[in-house]
């Protein structure tokens, strides 16, 4: 079962970004000339960089370890509707950042990367 990833409860700034990736496959030849070609049928990456307003030091402990879980296996899955978006989608959470603002404010950022879970 996937985990919500509530934006309500651990609302986004307004700082997120949709950033694709491509994977490709390459060979390289010996004189300098090369193929590339997409590789799978999933060959982009979809991927969002998240900013979460600052929080309370237990609502951040809350978020962090929602993030933290989502690689776990396939169960921890985040479910998340990106913005402009109307269908939810699973993810996983990398390059979590916690930084302290202040006296029990801290804000945290991610990039969430999807996922295509086996059904």
């Amino acid at each position: 079962m996937a985990q919500a990833l509530n934006t309500s409860t651990y609302e986004l700034t307004k700082n997120i970004a949709k950033a694709p990736e491509y994977k490709f496959k390459e060979l390289q030849f010996g004189d300098g000339y090369r193929q590339i070609s997409l590789d799978g049928i999933n060959y982009q990456w979809e991927q969002w960089s998240l900013q979460f307003i600052p929080m309370t030091n237990t609502t951040t402990n809350s978020l962090e370890s929602l993030l933290l879980n989502s690689v776990n296996g396939t169960s921890n899955y985040l479910s998340w509707t990106p913005p402009g978006e109307s269908s939810t989608k699973y993810w996983t959470a990398h390059s979590i950042n916690r930084m302290y603002l202040d006296i029990d404010k801290w804000q945290i950022s991610c990039v969430l990367r999807r996922e295509f879970p086996v059904a």
